[in-house]
Parts: structure tokens; C-alpha cells; sequence
């Protein structure tokens, strides 16, 4: 897979899951990967090339794979002649489904299931049949939460069923298993480089992890976003500066990540409610003082 194409699906913030069932006569997707997970089913698409990473594979008139955040893939039309090919995919959120079955024996072979479709999973017929009418009802069923008791009871019988794992290479994917982890890494890595130009892609990619899913966990773990954080982090280390050395305060700024002496203004006083200067005269009082 030469030239892969980083695809966001419409997956809105208050949303679990994003369900698409539709008919068509040819396979002409490219390669792509996206910050979501998928279940995909094919019906009458027998001869069609199925890509995951480096397993390429001709599939059968029914195929059913789960694919992890990443993981890049595509369908090819292959030796497949038929004129109505059915493709069911569902996106899911997968941090939001392991994050609430963390913990709960019940569901350690859905967690299983989930972390191994980093590397592409794939089901054999007796799976399929084991799903196929709950399959029909998700599509149809129009209430969201109904649509989720669902794909959680498809996702429990997949997990009991044998899959085979797709590729073997490498894969560098959070476990989504430990969130309280997860945080602690963002943090430790603000901590550590927070004088640094850092965007939320920046700081997902420094712990192997989507921005999108990033920002889901870490707000949900925390009641804050990451960006607040990292505002607050920088904002503590230049109140810190400002007290105990004599670094003019525009360097100060620059040390810890405001390259805008204006917007360095602003973000403290609106934070702190004083003006770093006022800030600094008040306590290098204080100091005196005591």
C-alpha cells in the first residue's frame, strides 16, 4: 500500500458509534486509515482484494473484519463480478467502549478483542451467522441507544467466537484498557516540554494515540481538555519564574512556551487576575516581608 489517505469519519463528539449500509458494484476506496475503529461486512463480494497493512487476501461472497484506529486498509475489486455488493461499516469510538468495560470480568474477552484489532481481525462464516440478524436490526433501528445495546451485544459475540489476526508487523497502539495511564503520560510529557511549540497532534503522536480520542479521554478522565492543561502547566512555571529568578518577564514568557508577550498578557491576567507584572511586584513583596 504505497500512498495512504488519512480519512475523518463524521463522527460527532456525542456520538458512539456511526453506522453505513449501502449497495454498490465496484470496490474504488484507496488505501486510508482513520482515527476510528471499524467493523465492516461484505455480502456478495466474493473475488474482491482485501488489504490490511502487508496481508493481502481474496475474500469469499461474505466477509467480516474489525479493524483498530490506524490501521490502514482497502478493498480492491480483484476477480469480483457481482453487480450488488453490500457493505455494512460501523465506526466506533473505541476508547469510549473499553474505558467503561474496564475492569468488569464480563467483558475480558470483548477488551481482548478490541486491543488485538490494532493488527486487523478477521471472522469466519459461523461468526457471521451468529450476527447476521443483529446486524439487520442496528441498521434499522432508529433510536442511538438501542443502537448501542446492540453493537454491544455484536461485539460480545464476536469476542466469544475464533478470529484470525490479519497482520503480524509491529503496530504502536495505546492501550486503551488503562485511561488513568494514558493521562499520566500526557502529563509527564507536558511537564517535560512544555517551553516547546506543542499542538494536541503533536502530543497524541508522542504517546502512539489519535488527537480525536486523545481529547475524548483525557477530558473525560480529567474534566479538563489538553489544551487547558498545558495553558495551566505553562502558566504555573512562568507564576514560579516570575518569583524566584530576575529573567525579564518577556523571556519568561518565551521560556515557557508563549512566543507572544501580548497573548502571554492576556492568558495570565484572565487566569490569575493579575498582570504578570502586578503578579511579580506583589509577591517579590511578599518575599521581602517575611
Amino acid at each position: 500500500m504505497a500512498i495512504i489517505v488519512d480519512i475523518q469519519p463524521e463522527l460527532k463528539e456525542d456520538e458512539c458509534i456511526r453506522i453505513v449500509d449501502r449497495h454498490k458494484r465496484s470496490f474504488s476506496y484507496p488505501p486510508h486509515r482513520h482515527n476510528v475503529m471499524e467493523l465492516n461486512f461484505i455480502e456478495k463480494g466474493g473475488g474482491a482484494r482485501r488489504t490490511v497493512r502487508d496481508c493481502t487476501e481474496y475474500i469469499g461472497d461474505y466477509d467480516l473484519v474489525l479493524f483498530g484506529e490506524n490501521l490502514e486498509h482497502s478493498w480492491d475489486q480483484g476477480h469480483c463480478t457481482s453487480e450488488d455488493i453490500r457493505e455494512l461499516t460501523i465506526h466506533f469510538d473505541g476508547s469510549i467502549f473499553l474505558k467503561g468495560m474496564q475492569g468488569k470480568r464480563v467483558f475480558e474477552n470483548v477488551i481482548t478483542m478490541l486491543n488485538d484489532s490494532a493488527k486487523g481481525l478477521s471472522f469466519g462464516m459461523q461468526s457471521i451467522l451468529s450476527i447476521y440478524n443483529m446486524l439487520t436490526q442496528i441498521v434499522d433501528e432508529k433510536d442511538h441507544f438501542e443502537q448501542i445495546i446492540l453493537f454491544e451485544r455484536i461485539l460480545h459475540s464476536l469476542a466469544d467466537s475464533p478470529y484470525r489476526i490479519l497482520t503480524r508487523l509491529p503496530d504502536m497502539v495505546t492501550d486503551y484498557t488503562n485511561p488513568e495511564g494514558v493521562v499520566t503520560k500526557v502529563k509527564t510529557f507536558i511537564q517535560n516540554n512544555y517551553g516547546k511549540s506543542l499542538s494536541l497532534k503533536d502530543i497524541a503522536g508522542h504517546i502512539h494515540m489519535p488527537a480525536s480520542s486523545l481529547s475524548r479521554l483525557f477530558k473525560l478522565q480529567t474534566g479538563i481538555t489538553v489544551y487547558d492543561y498545558l495553558i495551566q502547566t505553562r502558566l504555573e512555571k512562568a507564576a514560579r519564574k516570575m518569583i524566584d529568578s530576575t529573567d525579564k518577564i518577556k523571556d519568561i514568557a518565551k521560556q515557557c512556551g508563549f512566543n507572544n508577550i501580548s497573548n502571554f498578557n492576556r492568558t495570565f491576567k484572565a487566569n490569575c487576575d493579575l498582570t504578570p507584572r502586578a503578579y511579580r511586584e506583589t509577591f517579590q513583596k511578599h518575599k521581602k516581608s517575611v
